[in-house]
């Protein structure tokens, strides 16, 4: 079970029914393989966020930012991958991941050519609300 905002994040795009048909396994946080990438892929990062604090310290609330790429060698499969991928996230509230998630949302997307990697991406960009545990059990 996920006990981290990114391993929830994970844990809930490699189980959701019609994404891991598409790309398989190929869901990478932070950035893609170096060697042996095969497309369509997704790489995603936490790109920020905002922690809530009382007069008691920190909430444990979080406004976290993050960015998926989704890369594919055609447009047309880059976008059906996006828009599960906007499927399987917006919306989405639930604590069954080991984190309390209490809503993610859909804030914009950019979709494009790379001239590097010679493939076509569509940039999705979701605020993520979570509560995480604040309490640190002493060793």
């Amino acid at each position: 079970m996920a006990t981290t905002i990114n391993g929830a994040i994970y844990e809930l795009l490699t189980t959701a029914r019609d994404l891991p048909g598409l790309v398989g396994m190929r869901i990478y946080p932070e950035r893609l393989p170096q060697k042996g990438l095969v497309y369509p892929a997704i790489v995603y990062h936490k790109g920020g966020g905002v922690r809530s604090y009382s007069n008691d310290g920190d909430s444990g609330f979080n406004r976290a930012l993050y960015q998926f790429d989704v890369w594919a060698d055609t447009l047309e499969l880059a976008a059906q991958v996006a828009q599960t991928l906007r499927l399987v996230l917006s919306g989405f509230r639930g604590d069954g991941l080991g984190i309390s998630i209490q809503g993610i949302f859909c804030d914009g997307e950019e979709e494009g050519w790379d001239d590097e990697r010679e493939k076509y991406f569509v940039s999705l960009d979701f605020t993520v609300l979570h509560n995480e545990p604040n309490q640190i059990e002493a060793p």
